[in-house]
């Protein structure tokens, strides 16, 4: 039976070659490209169709900053998703730490909290039924030759997940916030949801996948216009690849394509690069940083999630 799939953030980079790859499998019927701006979503399905020969591209629109958007998304929905890709998100750029409606940071809010409703919408709808993907980051490990910091968790409690989400866990000793170590933050919590999810739900597999350093992605567009070209013009298409540290749009987005039907990922755990690297094959992050298999961490995880969700 041909499969149906939901990708979020699907106009541009990994999002758009993820439905371009998964397109060209053959056992693929229906993409649902979720996008934020319709203008952008129809030049992106339009290409799309050219590219692949395929027109079996439908837009959804959908802001996973907005809750609003996401509920108005799912009821639109009206046939059971078997693969689930949720890409959206990023940087955010200097309003990274600045306070949503919903009491999370925008840095939160576009990578996790909009993630969650929907895939919890799904489920609650009994529309999911075979694999979700989170795309996660080594960020959430630290890569200490690119300056990256690893989170570190005092008691792994409610209450600290819930700082970090809120940033207050970043801005509490009024320093300057780190706004990669607060990536990694939200990144690391989303995989302790995914985690939660996975042993809720066991029908289902649940898994976090990174892309690695992945050049052709917009993931620096809301950066700083000197930051965003030395990220854009120096670092990725030349430094990084030169460290072994980066590698191509394709690479990266068949780390994630590679999630919706390998035997070989465990449902609930998180891979990624090995160990201080961004680039190359990926491994299970848990014989790094044991504490993402923590079923108390899960636990409070989600439910400091839901401290920002409201009906």
């Amino acid at each position: 039976m041909s499969k149906v799939v939901l990708i979020t953030g699907a106009n541009v980079g990994i999002g758009k070659d993820c439905a371009r790859q998964l397109a060209l499998r053959g056992d693929v019927g229906k993409i649902y490209l979720g996008c934020r701006n319709a203008t952008r979503a129809a030049e992106a399905q339009k290409d799309l169709e050219q590219t692949t020969g395929k027109t079996i591209f439908e837009v959804l629109i959908i802001d996973v900053s907005d809750l609003d958007s996401v509920r108005a998304a799912v009821a639109k929905v009206d046939q059971p998703i078997d693969w689930l890709i949720m890409n959206a998100g990023g940087m955010v750029g200097a309003t990274a730490m600045e306070k949503t409606s919903y009491g999370v940071t925008e840095m939160t809010a576009v990578n996790l909290l909009g993630h969650v409703l929907l895939l919890e919408s799904l489920l609650a709808r009994k529309l999911l039924r075979e694999v979700a993907i989170l795309l996660g980051s080594e960020a959430s490990v630290g890569v200490p030759k690119m300056g990256i910091k690893a989170p570190v968790w005092s008691s792994g409690s409610v209450d600290e997940f819930a700082s970090a989400l809120d940033g207050s866990f970043c801005t509490n000793n009024n320093t300057k916030p780190d706004h990669m170590l607060h990536y990694g933050q939200v990144k690391y919590v989303g995989t302790l949801w995914m985690a939660h999810l996975a042993r809720s739900h066991p029908e289902i597999k649940f898994l976090t996948i990174s892309p690695g350093s992945t050049k052709g992605t917009q993931a620096a567009a809301s950066l700083p216009p000197v930051l965003r070209f030395v990220v854009n013009y120096i670092a990725n298409p030349i430094v990084l690849p030169l460290l072994g540290m980066a590698h191509s749009l394709e690479t990266g987005t068949a780390r994630i394509v590679a999630g919706v039907d390998s035997p070989d990922l465990k449902s609930g755990h998180f891979y990624a690069s090995k160990k201080g690297h961004l680039s190359g094959p990926v491994v299970d992050q848990g014989d790094i940083i044991p504490d993402v298999l923590n079923t108390t961490y899960q636990d409070n995880a989600s439910e400091a999630i839901h401290k920002f969700i409201k009906a």
